[in-house]
């Protein structure tokens, strides 16, 4: 029996499948899981483990795609998908399905790093989304992601900046959470893993972060972005106001949440997540982080967000905004004032 990608995708982490049956595959993913705990020398091994917890998300997927796969050897009409639509879903029982969104303006020469970041995934999205954002290098960003089309739903609109390539993809989204990516960085291979992990854990989060390495023409380069912009403690308001911690823009946020806060404000042109992550915040959303390295961050001497000047006068401008479209306690406003 041929497994569809998506199963296949997920083999490697089984040790021994004797046979393709539910309970083949059942011993195979805990041996699998069993052997992944002592490689990263956890505590005891269990229903409450981060690793008990991907093994049975495995499981489940390719128990999905067996008993797909057989009713359509059996018969059943299937429907295929319509050109360009998303993929058709496979889930675990509880997992929930993950949209990749991209921008990509002016990426052409790292577009294929983030595409090949994301298909290298342990646990696979169920759509990839790159919006070309009128970028001026369509012609060689098209090229560039060729090999890959037929992977990927392109849309491309006119320039809206970052806010509105992300807002496009967001909306066109199919899945429960929206993992966002800029077109110039670049997913470690469990990023997705360990983020629906800490999701089936923490059900009661919106969004999840980790901590990124630098690359680029930069001295900072081959450091973590959280040596720099640390997250200490609970994330809300005031410490986000005051910057004690710093949610990462290549996170996984749930999509209705984005869509019931507005997602990105398209009138800023910088510092689009701060202002989101205050909005969210205010709102009594939950946040969830860790300190490990999720993603590779690219940071170039000649961005805008290299200039100092610039990402000050931008995070003014947010302060401003959530001072006057807010309802802030008095304490909330102390600390904004304090702040600027």
């Amino acid at each position: 029996m041929m497994l569809a990608r998506g199963a296949r995708l997920l083999l490697p982490h089984l040790l021994v499948v004797p046979c393709l049956t539910y309970r083949g595959l059942l011993d195979g993913v805990r041996a699998a899981a069993r052997q992944r705990h002592r490689e990263r020398g956890s505590g005891a091994f269990g229903p409450n483990s981060y690793v008990w917890s991907l093994a049975i998300v495995s499981f489940e997927r390719l128990r999905q795609v067996i008993r797909a796969e057989g009713s359509d050897s059996a018969g059943n009409a299937s429907s295929a998908p319509s050109p360009g639509a998303p993929p058709a879903r496979v889930l675990a029982d509880g997992a929930p399905s993950v949209s990749v969104v991209i921008p990509a303006y002016n990426v052409a020469t790292l577009i294929a790093t983030a595409l090949d970041s994301v298909f290298s995934q342990t646990f696979p999205p169920c759509e990839v989304i790159v919006v070309n954002d009128g970028s001026p290098d369509t012609a060689e960003l098209e090229l560039a992601i060729a090999s890959y089309r037929d992977r990927i739903i392109y849309l491309v609109q006119e320039n809206r900046g970052l806010s509105g390539a992300r807002n496009t993809g967001i909306r066109r989204a199919a899945g429960d959470f929206v993992a966002l990516l800029d077109g110039d960085d670049a997913f470690l291979p469990t990023f997705l893993e360990e983020h629906v992990s800490r999701v089936l854990t923490d059900p009661d989060a919106d969004v999840f972060y980790g901590d990124y390495l630098i690359f680029g023409d930069v001295p900072e380069a081959g450091r973590t972005l959280m040596e720099f912009s640390p997250s200490r403690g609970p994330v809300d308001f005031t410490s986000v106001v005051t910057q004690r911690c710093n949610p990462m823009s290549c996170c996984l946020v749930r999509r209705q949440t984005l869509v019931d806060h507005g997602l990105f404000d398209e009138s800023l042109r910088s510092s689009e997540d701060f202002d989101l992550w205050l909005r969210l915040t205010h709102a009594g959303v939950r946040f969830n982080y860790t300190h490990r390295v999720v993603a590779r961050y690219c940071r170039r001497s000649t961005a805008l967000s290299a200039d100092p000047v610039w990402m000050y006068r931008n995070i003014l401008l947010v302060l401003d905004k959530c001072a006057t479209t807010l309802d802030l306690s008095p304490d909330e406003r102390a600390v904004l004032v304090r702040e600027r």
